[in-house]
């Protein structure tokens, strides 16, 4: 085929220093072309270059052909001829994108009449955009075309963009990030609405995006980028199943799977700014295979299967920019990387001051097949080297991931200091509890408990003695008075074979009214119904499901340690609803929580040491604790100790993430609430972020409420996961029996669409569109909440369908262990749903029939 777009030696060049650096790309007709990198590698720069709408004051250089038409260089007029009707673009934001006081049909109908010659009729073009709207999947096209933007859910407006996009049939699609803030079945919908947009026009599409499972579900070809320069570029299948470049070896081992858990690999450190790469290969500060060649001259990219590009070019070549091609062969992400190594968890994952040297200056260079030692490589026992601004206490010498008080304590207990305080009394009466209790978290007699911080050991005012924590008994059927107190034992006594309970959450629901307007006269609609959780010391419970399932609210509600509107919150066996001041105040140490943007938590005109003490300083510690405390807690999440001295804005999306994580175990919570804690970050600091909370969980033991909607993720750190649907919990069980074997429609598709970073396996599997959008609040209705998107329901004889339109479905089990229950009036039986007939599209037919027979229930 001949080529569509030809782009030769793009630079884009930002003030004085160069972004995008001699990018070449060649794309044909009916092509998908994938850009994929991290944050700042020049990906959506490089895309809008190709438009004509680089930023103001930047410098385009090089060639861009257009059917062999010139782009670079033409007036401003000739190019608003040619975008929209020659090439068009999808952008990350529609909501931006789109004029707010515009109607969506009037906005697509305008671009229809400034391209198309003869220019139609109003009328005609605004018909017209009614019919885009209905050919990309938009709900109810009509009411879309004349609605505004902000009427609009998030997946319509962006199948309204593509619907604006393919109006005038162009040759070259732009889709930049086009499903970054979508669910996984919108995103589903987002990429059929694309495949279609393809299959009618022929148009070639250049889609940038970050999410490798994507890549692997759509692209013919990959081109990875960094720091604005290509270092990998072949097919799909070469690239992402044989990466030939260290960094597209450490991108793809960074991606959690969702069809089983594996160890990810982390690259260590960040990517240099845009604009600051200097001579030599830019990865070089972060590869383990560098050596001194790589820091000082360029590689250009070169066949991986032989030292020059004869016989390798054309569409199918795979070429990488190394020098290490065949050694990089030979490894695995998890050889390359470890994940316990820099960027798993050790002392910086981000920094720049726990990047690998790439080389040791006089070490000569390493030879062939062995891999560089890494000049700040730390392990999980070696002796922390003096930090700027940090004093190591007492005589403590242990890597600062992993750091102890100076005062000997039981193996076990935990790593955290602790500081005696009051029990939570019963509510009813406020005396505090007799000394001498079993710590149930470890079965030994806990130490009088005092109103006021110990004194220090030893004089060292770091150093303090470690009591057990306040935790109030485990929950038992008895009326709100004082609970007797058990007589100490002689002897430490072994902990029980039953997990300790964090959370029991009971029938919780919350409802509101619509504060104004017409809708006020309308009946109350439901955020959450009927709720069922509980969690245990040690273990990660996930709740997942579409936006508007009611997951947030669920955690708001229980992070309140208020009265909930309906149901029970018990907390270490404690009932919210019967807490009085002081109490709630007393277990507000106990609920902590990660929120999904830390920017936006963290105070910008406080210093990162001041955020992590302000915990500690609402608990009345004293200050000499906090101060010896606060560098520990930094260590503690890959931070060094200077950086209590810095301000957020000066951190990294990560390392920000950090931070709060930080703050959030300042107090030593028994519960720590995690809202989207990954879902802002690049693969390669997520996989960070996710080994630092695995490695914080083994260690101090804390219970993990985990609000995703990133599936592959749940996979990865989740023991348990609850599948929520307009506000309803619909399937709950052990992580592996839910995603392997899943029971419910709604599971099932919601699993399906969850895109696989492996393009053999992803192209292998058939997928479940569901029709529709996820609801944004549901009316206080009987019957079954999916109902209007079951591909079940759809076959059910009348007789059957009435049962889901009238009976609300009850959890259930459906295991012997009595461990997976499903609230399904016509649950699944379990055959793994990877082998299972399912359909494209919404023909609603059943998984486990063919299409030639009626369903059996």
């Amino acid at each position: 085929m001949n080529a569509v777009l030809e782009v030769r030696d793009l630079t884009v060049t930002l003030g004085t220093s160069p972004v995008v650096r001699g990018v070449d790309l060649t794309l044909r007709r009916g092509e998908v072309l994938c850009l994929v990198g991290e944050s700042g590698t020049g990906k959506t720069l490089t895309a809008l270059a190709l438009m004509g709408l680089a930023p103001a004051g930047s410098r385009v250089d090089g060639s861009v052909r257009l059917l062999g038409e010139e782009l670079l260089g033409l007036p401003v007029r000739e190019l608003a001829r040619i975008r929209g009707r020659r090439i068009a673009m999808v952008f990350q934001d529609p909501l931006h994108a789109f004029t707010p006081v515009q109607r969506i049909g009037d906005q697509i109908a305008e671009a229809l009449r400034i391209h198309q010659q003869p220019r139609p009729r109003r009328e005609s073009a605004q018909r017209r955009a009614v019919e885009l709207l209905d050919f990309v999947g938009v709900p109810r096209p009509g009411w879309a075309a004349r609605a505004y933007p902000h009427q609009l859910s998030g997946g319509m407006r962006q199948r309204a963009m593509i619907a604006m996009a393919m109006a005038n049939n162009p040759d070259v699609l732009v889709a930049d990030e086009p499903t970054s803030a979508l669910d996984v079945t919108v995103q589903a919908q987002v990429l059929e609405a694309l495949a279609d947009v393809r299959r009618e026009t022929g148009a070639a599409l250049l889609l940038v995006t970050h999410d490798l499972g994507v890549v692997a579900r759509t692209a013919d070809r990959v081109a990875v980028l960094y720091a604005g320069r290509i270092v990998e570029t072949g097919p799909v299948e070469a690239v992402l199943t044989r990466p030939r470049m260290p960094y597209t070896l450490g991108l793809v081992g960074s991606v959690p799977r969702p069809d089983a858990r594996s160890p990810l690999t982390p690259i260590p450190g960040t990517a240099p700014a845009p604009g600051t790469a200097g001579p030599g290969c830019a990865f070089a500060p972060r590869c383990p295979l560098a050596e001194p060649d790589c820091v000082t001259s360029d590689i250009q990219l070169l066949g991986v299967d032989s030292p020059s590009r004869a016989g390798l070019a054309g569409f199918a070549a795979h070429e990488a920019a190394c020098r290490r091609v065949r050694l990089v062969s030979q490894r695995t992400a998890v050889e390359l990387f470890p994940p316990g190594g820099e960027a798993g968890g050790g002392t910086r994952g981000e920094g720049g001051s726990g990047v690998p040297a790439p080389f040791r200056p006089g070490d000569g260079g390493p030879g062939a097949g062995a891999a560089i030692t890494p000049s700040a490589s730390p392990s999980s026992n070696r002796t922390p080297r003096s930090r700027k601004g940090i004093t190591p206490s007492g005589p403590d010498t242990r890597s600062p991931g992993r750091h102890r008080d100076a005062t000997p304590t039981t193996p076990g207990t935990g790593s955290l200091w602790r500081w005696r305080r009051s029990t939570p009394p019963t509510p009813g009466n406020e005396t505090p509890r007799s000394p001498g209790r079993t710590d149930p978290a470890h079965g030994k007699p806990a130490p009088h408990e005092h109103t006021s911080p110990p004194t220090p050991a030893h004089g060292n005012p770091g150093s303090w003695t470690r009591p057990t924590p306040p935790l109030p008994n485990p929950p038992r059927p008895a009326p709100p008075l004082a609970l007797p107190q058990p007589t100490p034992p002689a002897h430490p006594t072994p902990p029980s074979a039953s997990p300790e309970l964090v959370l029991r959450v009971t029938g919780l629901a919350k409802s509101y009214v619509p504060p104004s307007g017409r809708r006020r006269r309308e009946r109350a609609v439901v955020a959450v119904e009927e709720v069922d959780l509980a969690v245990s010391r040690g273990e990660t419970l996930a709740l997942v499901g579409e936006s508007g399932a009611g997951k947030s609210t669920a955690l708001m509600e229980i992070l309140s340690l208020t009265a909930p509107e309906a149901g029970v919150v018990e907390i270490l066996g404690q009932d919210v609803a019967r807490l009085t001041r002081r109490t709630a105040r007393l277990l507000r140490g106990a609920v902590q929580i990660v929120p999904q943007d830390p920017m936006s938590s963290l105070d910008p005109r406080m210093p990162v040491g001041d955020i992590v003490a302000e915990p500690l300083y609402a608990r009345r510690v004293p200050r000499d604790v906090v101060a010896a405390r606060v560098p520990r807690l930094l260590g503690q999440v890959g931070l060094e100790a200077g950086d209590a001295e810095r301000y957020p804005h000066q951190f990294s999306g990560g390392q920000r993430q950090r931070v709060a994580i930080a703050r959030a175990l300042a107090v030593e919570p028994a519960l720590l609430l995690l809202d989207e804690p990954v879902s802002a970050l690049d693969v390669s600091v997520q996989a960070q972020i996710l080994d630092l909370l695995l490695r914080l969980k083994r260690e101090l033991g804390p219970a993990y409420l985990l609000v995703s909607h990133d599936l592959a993720v749940v996979r990865q750190i989740a023991d348990r996961v609850s599948v929520m649907y307009a506000g309803r919990t619909v399937e709950t069980g052990p992580v592996d029996e839910v995603f392997d074997a899943p029971r419910h429609p709604y599971a099932r598709a919601l699993l399906s669409a969850v895109p696989l970073p492996d393009p053999v396996a992803e192209r292998a599997r058939r997928r479940i569109v569901l029709p529709g959008e996820p609801p944004s609040g549901v009316p206080v209705t009987a019957g079954c909440r999916f109902l209007a998107r079951c591909p079940v329901a759809a076959l059910l004889a009348p007789g059957r369908r009435t049962r889901c339109e009238t009976e609300i479905p009850r959890a259930t089990q459906v295991t012997v262990a009595g461990t997976h229950t499903v609230a399904c009036h016509f649950p699944h039986g379990g055959m793994p749903w990877q082998h299972i007939r399912t359909d494209r599209g919404t023909s609603g037919r059943p998984w486990n029939q063919p299409p030639d027979r009626p369903p059996v229930h």
